[in-house]
């Protein structure tokens, strides 16, 4: 599967279980680690834990490497390790502390537009 598959697959992954605020961002440009960052807010702990299982099921369902989950057991930050996309499954609090998009320091695109 290329990276553009997997990266829609994701973001409809997050879409069904109702992420909110997702942002993707390309970041191939800035480094060799990844090509694409994906940032969704969970409105709760339960529901950031039910956003990164419906993403590794989905995932697994169409053979799509998982290098990594993390974060799941405190849950207001689960980050999904896709190889060439990783997703950031924050809360609101969180999400707003850590600014990851300023972090990348580069504009974020709508999911559809990437």
């Amino acid at each position: 599967m290329e990276t553009k598959e997997i990266l829609d697959l994701a973001v409809s992954a997050l879409e069904d279980v109702k992420a909110e605020n997702i942002t993707v961002m390309n970041v191939e440009h800035l480094t060799e680690l990844m090509s694409y960052v994906v940032v969704c807010t969970a409105n709760s702990g339960t529901h950031a834990k039910a956003l990164a299982n419906n993403l590794e099921m989905t995932a697994k369902k169409n053979n799509v490497t998982i290098l990594g989950i993390e974060g799941e057991a405190k849950s207001d930050w689960v980050l999904v390790d896709l190889a060439d996309i990783v997703v950031h499954i924050m809360k609101e609090e969180t999400r707003e502390f850590y600014q990851l998009e300023k972090l990348w320091d580069i504009k974020p695109n709508s999911p559809k537009a990437v």
